[in-house]
């Protein structure tokens, strides 16, 4: 059947599937199945594009020159659309004319579906998006897509064995692996063919050369059968806990690839258990595989903060919250951008002061600020401040130290040094050293008795360990005075140092 005037949606012309652009021409074909010319320029006509799927564009052109003469098929460039996350699209076209008598042709639902092969950032690790202040912040991703375009090493176990029932023990698949980069590298494991009854009574694992495993698969399918073509890959857009059998496919693992620890390089293991009674099972062809070399190039940007911005893993030294954006490309073909925000967090900042001398029959109140964090002091303490009594300590020097901890896990230590003399039952013997009067106001006198004439230090100081009164004078076998103003009232610790010996005494200030 012909109307006087149709414009029918003949078809789309789509990019090639693989490698795209944020710029990707999309091309229709505007077919007039009616008898009459539609003349552009009188009733324009309107193209529209959507894209759905792994991407979401549009583009759309209003044609408004030219004519559709009866039975001809135009191409038009309707625009371009990015294309640049990995997975299928799906294009519906559809037109528009005030001039147009029949509607039901002009739209095409999902009329081409092409696969987006570009890589694709899946995930930042670590998954902390926070740093503490004074602390560096490693960055990473994880990346998918780009498939086939770089060279793979595989590792292949094509022996068969047979699963034992309701045995621990399982059956052990071993390859010897002579590539060194990092375990938890490793770019998939694949199971060929798992023939078994009731997949939920499996429990699939993997073991790196240093002992570090991860479970892949524990328990998953119901009592459906089998492990059919199965990849077990850190970057898959489906996990296997959510795969139905025969599990043919790409799937996350159960457990992370980056719990693997160490060195790629050794022998590494498959093992797979079956954990329930009533049903054996037949195992053909496992692998493992490694990227052959680092097919990946890499851009994190501000730059400034980074100590190589074209680093897989970059070093971050921030004191401020940042937002950093990462792209990658495989010979050239370029993931969309993606970002993360990192927050710098406060730190606690601890000062127990500077190093100082008490008695032995002394206390001494060190404290370590920053009220609500928890603290960690090396005496035992675990509050803000710790009553040291000098009979607690070593005599002569002591470090103390504590470790604070503020609510957002940052920490802060330091250390101070406490020299502890003995005061109790000090002998004031004349041959060394006497001073009076005892307690004393101002002027203290003191007397070295036949001790060697020459060049001495008097120093005074109050239980803390903090000098008051520090003055060189020359002794020649007579009394010296020395001005102690001004001092406050209480005990204090005299040192009489010389060129042969160390005269140490105690005195009260009223």
């Amino acid at each position: 059947t012909y109307t006087t005037t149709d414009l029918a949606m003949h078809s789309v012309s789509t990019p090639v599937a693989g490698c795209m652009t944020s710029a990707e021409t999309v091309i229709v074909m505007i077919e007039n199945t009616g008898l009459d010319t539609i003349y552009c320029s009188v009733t324009p006509v309107q193209i529209n594009v959507n894209v759905t799927g792994a991407n979401t564009d549009a583009t759309s052109i209003i044609v408004n020159t030219g004519t559709f003469d009866p039975g001809t098929i135009s191409p038009f460039t309707v625009g371009t659309v990015d294309l640049r996350q990995y997975g299928e699209n799906f294009f519906d076209a559809y037109l528009s004319c005030s001039a147009d008598a029949f509607f039901f042709n002009d739209t095409l639902l999902e009329q081409d579906t092409i696969l987006t092969n570009n890589p694709y950032i899946y995930s930042f690790y670590p998954t902390e998006d926070s740093v503490c202040m004074g602390s560096d912040a490693q960055l990473g991703a994880l990346y998918g897509g780009a498939d086939g375009m770089f060279a793979v090493t595989e590792f292949i176990n094509d022996s068969v064995k047979l699963i034992p029932d309701n045995d621990i023990n399982g059956i052990s698949y071993y390859f010897d692996v002579n590539i060194d980069v990092p375990a938890n590298s490793i770019h998939y494991v694949y199971i060929d063919s798992l023939i078994h009854l009731s997949d939920e009574d499996l429990d699939i694992y993997l073991f790196a050369p240093d002992g570090s495993g991860i479970e892949l698969s524990t328990d998953n399918g119901g009592s459906d059968d089998n492990y059919i073509h199965t990849y077990f890959k850190e970057t898959a857009l489906n996990t296997i806990t959510t795969a139905t059998p025969p599990m043919s496919g790409y799937y996350q693992p159960e457990e992370s690839f980056m719990n693997l620890t160490g060195s790629s390089l050794g022998l590494w293991k498959i093992k797979i258990v079956d954990d329930q009674t009533s049903n054996t099972g037949l195992v053909y062809k496992t692998r493992l595989a490694f990227l052959s070399s680092d097919p990946y190039t890499y851009t994190w940007w501000p730059s400034g903060t980074l100590n190589d911005s074209t680093l897989a893993n970059p070093t971050s030294t921030i004191t401020t919250n940042t937002m950093y954006y990462h792209q990658v490309s495989v010979s050239g073909c370029e993931s969309l951008i993606d970002s993360i925000y990192i927050v710098v967090l406060d730190t606690p900042s601890v000062n127990l002061g500077t190093d100082q001398t008490i008695c032995d029959t002394t206390t001494i109140i060190l404290d370590a600020g920053n009220m609500g964090s928890t603290y960690n002091w090396s005496t035992g303490g675990t509050t803000q401040t710790d009553t040291i009594p000098g009979s607690s300590l070593s005599i002569g020097n002591n470090d103390v130290s504590v470790i604070v901890t503020n609510a957002y896990g940052c920490t802060d230590t330091d250390t101070v040094n406490i020299e502890v003399i003995v005061c109790s039952n000090i002998e004031e013997p004349e041959q060394y050293v006497l001073i009076y009067p005892n307690p004393v106001k101002d002027v203290l006198v003191l007397d070295l008795g036949s001790t060697k004439t020459g060049q001495y230090v008097f120093a005074m100081e109050d239980m803390n360990g903090k000098t008051v009164v520090n003055k060189e004078f020359n002794y020649e076998n007579s009394p010296v005075k020395i001005q102690l103003t001004p001092a406050e009232s209480g005990i204090y610790i005299i040192k009489v140092t010389g060129e042969d010996a160390v005269y140490t005494t105690k005195c009260i200030i009223e």
